[in-house]
């Protein structure tokens, strides 16, 4: 009923992503996005390009975009020497690449749960690798989502190009 309310007021504003799925009562006039990728010229400080990390599904009568951000970007990014930066979202569970230059997402690959933690690049076989930890198990709890199976255990996951 108080969600009902609020949004005959006008747009709502939360938070954090998880406000509406979790409660409807926490509204706050702070908004998305809620994570951000931000790229500095170290020389002159100034900011070259700022993108949201992540997204949300947030019901389309909240007015919250799906690029708004991640509400678990508990991570770091990973730069490659072939300017991208890979970086995972626990909340979406994607794993992206962006373009250094102009922060522009390149690729995307949905991983079977969360992540909760850095990339890491390594060579075998003449092959780059970029291994993601896939930390499904951390947090999870299953009073929040009683309709969802457990996530799958953790693990690691690595990709590469074709050969």
């Amino acid at each position: 009923r108080a969600a009902n309310e609020a949004l005959s007021k006008g747009p709502l504003r939360f938070t954090s992503p998880y406000d509406f799925m979790f409660t409807s009562t926490y509204l706050s006039p702070i908004g998305p996005p809620w994570s951000e990728i931000v790229a500095y010229d170290l020389n002159t400080g100034d900011i070259k390009w700022r993108v949201p990390h992540g997204s949300v599904a947030a019901p389309e009568a909240l007015g919250i975009k799906a690029d708004s951000g991640a509400h678990w970007p508990r991570g770091g990014l990973l730069l490659t020497g072939g300017g991208l930066l890979f970086a995972a979202s626990g909340s979406d569970k994607t794993f992206r690449a962006y373009d250094r230059r102009t922060g522009k997402v390149v690729w995307t690959y949905t991983l079977p749960a969360a992540s909760d933690g850095v990339p890491a690049s390594y060579e075998a076989g003449g092959r780059q690798f970029i291994l993601v930890p896939v930390a499904a198990q951390h947090g999870w709890n299953p009073a929040h989502f009683p309709t969802l199976p457990p996530p799958p255990a953790s693990s690691y996951m690595a990709f590469a190009l074709p050969e």
